[in-house]
């Protein structure tokens, strides 16, 4: 893996974990907070090619 694989890698655990500490204080149910996460990151990843930068990320 190349050192920008490496990065882009540490960005999106780093995401997933930001949201599933979101999706836990929401739901209060670890169960519930994974799925969310999980359909989360999948559509950020779809739509990730649009992002402009024009805002915060996360």
């Amino acid at each position: 893996m190349t050192v920008h694989g490496v990065r882009a890698e540490i960005c999106w655990n780093d995401l997933r974990t930001r949201i599933f500490a979101l999706a836990i204080k929401l739901t209060g149910n670890r169960f519930e907070a994974d799925d969310l996460t999980q359909e989360a990151v999948l559509k950020v990843r779809a739509k990730i090619d649009d992002f402009r930068g024009e805002s915060q990320f996360f």
